[in-house]
């Protein structure tokens, strides 16, 4: 009678840790799929400014468009 109880209760620990750690796995992909996402995000507005800074040099005819079109590149 006790070692059904024990082992009844052994199984429902297994499987509430099994479940546990499945929910983790699960919320840390998720978190390192979001963070791929606000690096590129970062990465594409950093970009930008250096295209608008080198864009605003040009019209104050401090640069030429060399640095322009490695950027492009």
């Amino acid at each position: 009678m006790h070692t059904k109880k024990y082992l009844a209760g052994l199984t429902i620990a297994v499987i509430v840790l099994l479940i546990n750690q499945l929910y983790i796995q699960y919320q840390i992909q998720s978190i390192s799929e979001d963070a791929y996402i606000i690096n590129i995000a970062g990465k594409q507005r950093m970009l930008s400014q250096r295209i608008s800074l080198e864009f605003h040099k040009i019209v104050s005819n401090n640069a030429s468009n060399t640095v322009l079109k490695e950027l492009y590149q």
